[in-house]
């Protein structure tokens, strides 16, 4: 599965569930992946680190971030369409 693929995946799951916050916790050989909404919290995947990488590079490309910088926090933002509706993702810094 590509990254994009995955992402796509993700997002309109977030969109199905009124999702506001997607973290990444690292592990120690992988990333486990939450999601909140108004309500409650999701466990959405245990992915590779390979996995979770390609997922966070495409999401910073896209986003406009420096793909390279892994330090410090980045504010950025791209548009993502569901069911012909233009949603607006933020990474606020």
């Amino acid at each position: 599965m590509t990254a994009e693929s995955m992402v796509n995946n993700l997002l309109t799951e977030a969109c199905i569930n009124q999702i506001s916050d997607i973290y990444f916790f690292p592990r120690d050989n992988f990333y486990h992946i939450e999601a909140s909404n108004a309500l409650q919290s999701y466990n959405v995947a245990d992915l590779t680190n390979d996995e979770s990488f390609a997922i966070m590079n495409f999401l910073k490309f896209n986003g406009g971030l420096d793909v390279s910088e892994r330090r410090r926090s980045q504010k950025g933002a791209f548009n993502f369409i569901y069911q012909n509706k233009n949603i607006l993702l933020e990474f606020p810094q």
